[in-house]
């Protein structure tokens, strides 16, 4: 958040405010649900990646009210499985890694 404010505060405010909305609007294009997923392993780095970038999304007071489970085991994909609704119970059970988001409500 810092860099971003720094960011719109320099010289050139207008060109830089542009190129932050190309660089949104291109994410936002490309964006799209996936309804089936490949069954490969997925290296615990790139899952430290993704969860570091998480914590960088945009969320009320810039905190993270969450928690990250990581589901992975057989036992504990098919207790997990018997939560979900419809077809989500196949995918997690297919699924070599399932990510589950827990809202902290009390740390807000």
């Amino acid at each position: 958040f810092r860099r971003f404010r720094l960011f719109c505060t320099s010289k050139n405010n207008v060109e830089r405010s542009r190129v932050l909305v190309d660089a949104f609007q291109t994410i936002s294009m490309a964006r799209c649900a996936e309804r089936n997923f490949l069954t490969d392993a997925i290296p615990i780095s790139t899952m430290k990646r993704i969860l570091s970038l998480t914590q960088m999304a945009p969320s009320s007071f810039n905190i993270q009210p969450y928690k990250v489970v990581l589901v992975q085991s057989s036992e504990a994909k098919t207790l997990l499985s018997t939560c979900m609704l419809g077809y989500n119970a196949e995918k997690v059970l297919a699924a070599p890694i399932t990510a589950v988001f827990v809202a902290d409500k009390g740390s807000i």
